[in-house]
């Protein structure tokens, strides 16, 4: 079976062909979603989010995997709690780093090298995140990100910082694929495992849940981790309640990959495991960019392609009749599709309105929906949280925790109004005919959901505990965060990115607020202090409703103006059709015999090289659905597994490196 850059190769190629006819023809809408589609196969992106609890190796797997071993690396290693802030790392020509930093209320983009890399993002560096850094982002000419792979090392969750499970919670509904990692010096923790269970139904909103993949990390520091290992595959079983043999974990060693990289020894490469794990992580992923990017391209290429050929079918059919009556019924409905898309374009039969209401509905059904899941979380914190010593007496960590339930309801909620205005588009263009995809593929795709970066400050110092402070703290952090939010939306997807994106900001400068406000009550019995974190909460939980609702009503605004340009577009397109067909009608009616005989060849050789491509397109189409439905395949032994060539290796061996 053919791989996924050779079946792009191929896809792209056809690009030029069909354009370049289209171009010919005067079908400049046609042009433009051409190269549109030509544009988003050449710059597709996949994102794979790195997380799990801190101190489990992350930064050391990612480093690894992107055979990083010389110093400075790209995802800085430490014993202590290495990663606080986001980072992304991406292919480009060059070497460019990039870290957001909020200065005084306002982002501001600082260029950096490797070597600054770890005063930003680590907490050695930077404790409590005091240079107010948001995101790193890294662009590299690693080969294996050439493709157009995005890899996210998230901070740890769990750990005494709880922004950091806030900030990873965030990206997660977005991420194409999750890499959860595990330790095999020690068993998973309860936290670890309810973590676990929130991620697995963020990817399940994400429509991804093959690409859940589970690594066991620093498998070279214990002498037998076949217990570690079963113990974890019957823990994630039970928690996600899953057949314990649909658990598969890959016990891998950075360490042992890095000695592989520095002396090229085989035997390392086989201890690390790497073969294995990249094996059933680049197939997982492989099914998503065949069904998203090339199944996305091929539709288009189909549409076009019928779209010019169209024309010349029907003008060669009306030269074969002998008679006039069929090039009279061909003009016929020909004119009265161009009526009909007239009166579509114009308005006239207020499908605009129709779509805006359909639109409008499914937000305030999506906004009731937000309710209710808020209802859940909160039904939690009462039952749940509230009985639990670690959150009753740790409030910063309760706040936190109650950001990151609702950061994952957003994510979600974002999702399905994607989701649901896509069915909007297919269900229009179907009752009008305008629809014109490839009939293996048949759908547009989901609209893709930005990649989110935001959180408020959890560090501030302690306020009185005056309700007055609390509503100025509250109101400040939500505008703090709104900006910051709404920056980084826009940076990863404008329009709907920025929305949510600001609305995720205000969510956690909302909690960031409250959070300043509070005081330590630990001198009050356990059920006066129910009762006063209920009380006060209130606050932040009135205040995550509102920016639910508020978030869903915008989204679905900017997705009606998205559905209606769209289809804006297609009538466009249909229009020219239909302009190129009329004349070519009109001048096979006044062919003689010689002269049909004549313009039938000319019509076959413009027709030929249109009917060659669409063959193409419907053989490349069963490469992409095999591609779409392959399983991984995991090579068991050393003698068939394919070896990473080392990079340059240095004189000496660092054996100061371990596992962060």
């Amino acid at each position: 079976m053919r791989d996924f850059d050779a079946v792009r190769d191929d896809v792209l190629a056809l690009f030029g062909e069909l354009t370049d006819t289209a171009r010919r023809r005067g079908a400049t809408t046609a042009v433009g979603r051409l190269d549109a589609a030509h544009q988003r196969l050449t710059d597709g992106r996949l994102t794979v989010v790195v997380c799990g609890e801190f101190k489990r190796g992350k930064s050391s797997l990612l480093n690894a995997l992107l055979d990083e071993w010389r110093a400075p690396l790209l995802f800085p290693e430490a014993g202590e709690i290495a990663t606080n802030a986001v980072t992304t790392v991406s292919y480009g020509p060059k070497e460019e780093i990039d870290v957001l930093v909020d200065a005084n209320g306002r982002t501001e983009t600082l260029s950096i090298g490797r070597d600054e890399i770890a005063r930003y993002v680590t907490e050695s560096g930077n404790p409590h995140n005091t240079r107010r850094a948001r995101l790193l982002s890294v662009t590299t000419p690693n080969p294996k990100l050439a493709s157009g792979l995005t890899l996210v090392d998230t901070p740890g969750v769990g750990s005494v910082h709880q922004e950091h499970t806030a900030i990873t919670m965030a990206f997660l509904p977005s991420a194409d694929a999750i890499v959860f990692v595990a330790d095999a010096t020690q068993p998973l923790l309860e936290s670890e495992l309810r973590f676990l269970s929130r991620a697995a139904d963020a990817v399940a909103a994400g429509d991804s849940a093959d690409a859940l993949q589970f690594v066991l990390t620093k498998t070279d520091g214990v002498a037998d981790f076949t217990t570690m290992l079963a113990n974890a595959r019957r823990k994630i079983a039970d928690t996600l309640g899953w057949p314990l043999e649909r658990v598969v974990i890959t016990p891998v060693s950075a360490h042992a990959k890095r000695d592989y990289l520095v002396d090229g020894e085989d035997e390392d490469l086989e201890l690390s495991n790497f073969v294995e794990f990249e094996t059933r992580l680049w197939t997982a992923l492989g099914r998503w960019r065949a069904k998203r990017l090339l199944g996305d391209a091929l539709g288009e290429l189909e549409r076009g392609a019928q779209g010019l050929q169209l024309p010349l079918d029907e003008a060669i059919e009306a030269l074969a009749d002998e008679t006039k009556q069929k090039v009279g019924e061909l003009t016929k409905q020909a004119e009265e599709r161009q009526a009909k898309l007239n009166e579509l374009q114009q308005g006239s039969a207020g499908w605009r309105r129709d779509l805006a209401d359909e639109l409008g509905g499914i937000g305030r059904q999506l906004a009731n929906q937000g309710q209710q899941r808020l209802d859940k979380v909160w039904q939690v914190f009462n039952t749940e949280y509230l009985r639990d010593d670690t959150y009753l007496y740790n409030p910063d960590r309760l706040v936190g925790q109650l950001t990151a339930d609702a950061a994952q309801v957003i994510g979600e909620l974002n999702e399905q109004a994607g989701r649901a205005a896509a069915g909007v588009l297919r269900d229009f263009t179907a009752r009008n005919g305008l629809d014109l995809g490839h009939p293996q593929l048949g759908q547009l795709p989901d609209p893709p959901v930005p990649h989110l970066e935001v959180h408020g400050d959890l560090h501030g110092e302690n306020r009185p505990n005056a309700m007055k402070r609390k509503l100025r703290d509250a109101g400040l952090g939500s505008g703090v965060g709104a900006a910051i939010g709404g920056f980084l939306g826009s940076i990863l997807m404008p329009g709907v990115g920025t929305v949510i994106g600001s609305a995720l900001g205000s969510l956690f400068g909302s909690a960031v607020g409250y959070r300043s406000g509070k005081v330590d009550e630990r001198k009050a019995d356990r059920q006066s202090r129910r009762s006063s974190l209920q009380s006060e909460l209130r606050l932040l939980e009135q205040e995550q409703r509102r920016h639910v609702t508020s978030a869903v009503q915008e989204a679905m605004r900017v997705f009606t103006r998205s559905v209606v340009a769209e289809l804006d577009s297609r009538i466009a397109q249909e229009r020219e059709t239909v302009r190129d067909l009329l004349p070519r009608l009109a001048d096979a009616r006044q062919a003689t015999q010689e002269k049909a005989r004549q313009r039938t060849a000319e019509l076959n050789a413009e027709k030929a090289p249109i009917v060659r491509a669409r063959g193409r397109i419907t053989a490349l189409t069963r490469d992409v659905e095999r591609l779409a439905t392959a399983t991984a395949t995991t090579t068991t032994t050393a003698t068939t597994r394919a070896k990473t060539a080392p990079t340059q290796r240095p004189a000496a061996h660092d054996d100061d490196w371990a596992d962060a």
